[in-house]
């Protein structure tokens, strides 16, 4: 009879164990997934401020007014 409580218990503390080892697998996931969540949120802000950037660049551009146009040649004189 000894025997099957010490087997008995060690089954229990076998079960507590592996619970114990899914709850910390649970909890790595849990902050995996947070931290994808945070890189996916930093990228999303950045794709954001960079089409921000290029907007105010275009904006920028589209403010500058045309370079002026280049002055025509001087006429050449015919040599005799």
């Amino acid at each position: 009879m000894a025997t099957l409580e010490k087997l008995m218990k060690a089954f229990e503390s076998l079960k507590s164990f592996q619970q114990q080892q899914q709850q910390q697998q649970q909890q790595q996931q849990q902050q995996q997934q947070q931290q994808q969540q945070q890189q996916q949120q930093q990228q999303q802000q950045q794709q954001q401020q960079q089409q921000q950037q290029q907007q105010q660049q275009q904006q920028q551009q589209q403010q500058q007014p045309p370079p002026p146009p280049p002055p025509p040649p001087p006429p050449q004189l015919p040599q005799p």
